[in-house]
Formats: structure tokens, C-alpha cells, sequence
């Protein structure tokens, strides 16, 4: 495939980045973090070693994807958003991928419609607060607040850094994603903050019955390599079922960012992982 692959399509408000078509062997779904866009994935999917159909969406709020209708969303909330959206393009049996809070609505849209989820990976997953939509944790209102305040741009340049190992060596890394951080408007980033707030991923991995990768940056200041690990050891201990395989990939030299970094790297990882039994 070449960069002339890549078009871009609408489906039930929701738009999205897509390689390949329907006679591809198999379909992979991309969900980016709270501060990223469908676009961010375009080096990823040029990497990609195979010749599967990829989907990257740009999640309700962002660019030119419908905003929900809920305000203070849970994670649940965009899981259903993105079955309306593979109705809408016809899409059956997938194999999805979600980064960051990504990895909340994957996680969310796995356990909840398992049958059409061939496997599932979770890069630098975030963990969510457990939060009820009337309480949010204050981090989660300072978050909505400085973003409110500085907006998207200013937002981004303050914390873009954060996200990527050894900025000063990758600053075409760390533009990417004050780019795509900064291209969010203040409605797309609040309902997005509030899934944060009331995600609880390690109840959604408790319940998932697919295979699952975990994908993590070994210097990820954001959601560390800790938490991942910790996951890992509690998808490990799921009742047992046939196909039923958990892995854990731990990539070098990289952050929060990670699919930026070293999009080789985790294309060949993902790929690796749903072609050898999933």
C-alpha cells in the first residue's frame, strides 16, 4: 500500500482515517488518547507490515467526528458511539487498538460487545478514576479548568513534553503531539475529560474474553509501566477459556507517546500479536 491509500470517510457522525478496504485479511481499529486525533496514527499504519484494512477514528469532539450528546460521558458512552460507527461502514469482526484513554473506550467496547472483537490491545492504557458523573475527582476539574482557561494550544505546549522520552532528541515528536493536542476545542476536551474521570479499566479487564496485548513505553511518565504491569497480572489471572493469551510488549526509548516514537516498533508488535492465533 502507499500514502495515496489513505482516505478519509464518515460514518454515523464519526470520522475516520482508513487503509486498505473490505478484501483486506482482517480489520484493525485505532482509538487515540484524549489528546490525539485519527491522524496521529498515520505513521503507524504506513509501518503496518501486512495488508489489513486500518481504521483510525477521531473520536466524538474531535475534528470534524459529532460531539455526543451526553456532557459528562462515561467511557461507555463512546464504546457505543463506535458501534454506531462500524454499523454505519459496515464493519463486522475487528481488531481494535486503543492508547491512553483510547484504551478505556477499547477495553469499554471489548467487554461489551465481545463477539465482534477478535482481539484487543492496550497501548500506554490510562487507568481512569472510578468517579460517579456527579463527583468528579479534582484533577479531572483542574484538568477541564486549565484547558478552559489556556486553551488547546497553550494547553498542548505546557505538556506535550510529558508525553515523549527524551524530548530534546525528538522534537518533531513532541510537535506531533502538541499539534494534535492543541487541535482539540474545549467541547470535544470536556466530555473527553470526564470519561477519564469514570473509567475504571482494571473492572472492564476483569470481564474481557478475548486476547489482549499490552503495549507500554518504558519510560512513560504518564500512565507508567507499573500500572501496565499490574494489569497484565490481573488479566492473567481471568478464568481460562479456549484461545484465551495475554502479553505484555514493553518498548525502549519510549513515553506516553509511544506509537510516535517508535510506530515500527508497535505496527510490528500489534501485527505480530493478531497473527499468531488471535
Amino acid at each position: 500500500m502507499s500514502g495515496a491509500d489513505f482516505r478519509t470517510i464518515v460514518s454515523a457522525g464519526v470520522s475516520l482515517l482508513v487503509r486498505g478496504d473490505d478484501t483486506a485479511p482482517r480489520t484493525v481499529v485505532l482509538l487515540h488518547g484524549i489528546g490525539g486525533r485519527a491522524d496521529g496514527f498515520r505513521a503507524l499504519m504506513s509501518a503496518w507490515p501486512g495488508d489489513d484494512r486500518l481504521i483510525a477514528w477521531d473520536a466524538p469532539g474531535y475534528g470534524e467526528s459529532t460531539l455526543l450528546a451526553d456532557a459528562t460521558p462515561a467511557p461507555a458512552a463512546y464504546a457505543e458511539a463506535l458501534l454506531r460507527t462500524l454499523d454505519g461502514a459496515g464493519v463486522e469482526r475487528i481488531h481494535l487498538a486503543g492508547q491512553s484513554l483510547g484504551a478505556l473506550f477499547a477495553a469499554a467496547f471489548a467487554v461489551r460487545g465481545a463477539g465482534r472483537v477478535a482481539s484487543l490491545t492496550l497501548l500506554a492504557p490510562a487507568h481512569g478514576y472510578r468517579a460517579m458523573a456527579d463527583a468528579p475527582p479534582d484533577s479531572i476539574l483542574q484538568r477541564i479548568a486549565a484547558f478552559d482557561a489556556d486553551g488547546g494550544p497553550a494547553f498542548a505546549a505546557a505538556r506535550a513534553a510529558r508525553l515523549v522520552n527524551d524530548p530534546a532528541r525528538k522534537p518533531q515528536v513532541v510537535a506531533a503531539v502538541s499539534a494534535a493536542m492543541g487541535s482539540l476545542s474545549r467541547e470535544g476536551h470536556r466530555p473527553a475529560a470526564h470519561a477519564l474521570g469514570q473509567g475504571d479499566i482494571a473492572r472492564d479487564c476483569a470481564g474481557l474474553s478475548c486476547p489482549v496485548l499490552l503495549l507500554s513505553g518504558a519510560d512513560d511518565q504518564i500512565t507508567p509501566l507499573a500500572g501496565t504491569v499490574n494489569l497484565f497480572e490481573l488479566l492473567r489471572a481471568r478464568p481460562r477459556g479456549p484461545g484465551l493469551r495475554e502479553q505484555m510488549t514493553v518498548i525502549g526509548d519510549a513515553g506516553h507517546a509511544l506509537f510516535l516514537e517508535h510506530p515500527a516498533a508497535v505496527a510490528a508488535a500489534i501485527h505480530g500479536f493478531i497473527g499468531s492465533g488471535a
